[in-house]
């Protein structure tokens, strides 16, 4: 799609994401109380795609479960118990996962992607 003129198609269009964070169980490392946040966070990226449309600016977040960090490794091994017990996956999420939907969200092939929450959670949302 050809940018106007005066306007690279960079400057033009810019995506958005930010980290909504899924989990919210009490008592687990990493982990927020309430789900206010969450919708706040949400509404704010559609808000944000909403009045970014006009000048072809797309906002979406991304959620997660429980991220492999050194503090998620520390908690499992102080005897906190699996915090992967709650993902479909079995597994707690790596850091690369969460990047690569965010490198998605960044690049050309998200183009017509906006407005939303893209969860990558290993499946907690099931449960």
């Amino acid at each position: 799609m050809a940018a106007p003129q005066g306007q690279s198609r960079r400057d033009r269009e810019h995506g958005f994401a930010d980290g909504a964070d899924e989990l919210r169980e009490p008592g687990i490392v990493g982990s927020h109380h309430g789900k206010g946040r969450d919708h706040r966070i949400i509404g704010m990226t559609r808000q944000l795609a909403m009045e970014g449309r006009h000048h072809g600016i797309r906002a979406n977040s991304i959620s997660t479960g429980v991220i492999e960090t050194n503090q998620t490794r520390a908690a499992e091994e102080s005897g906190m118990g699996p915090l992967h017990a709650r993902q479909t996956a079995g597994r707690l999420g790596r850091p690369e996962e969460v990047a690569r939907v965010a490198l998605f969200l960044a690049s050309d092939d998200s183009s017509y992607v906006t407005g939303t929450d893209i969860v990558v959670d290993g499946g907690m949302k099931v449960w």
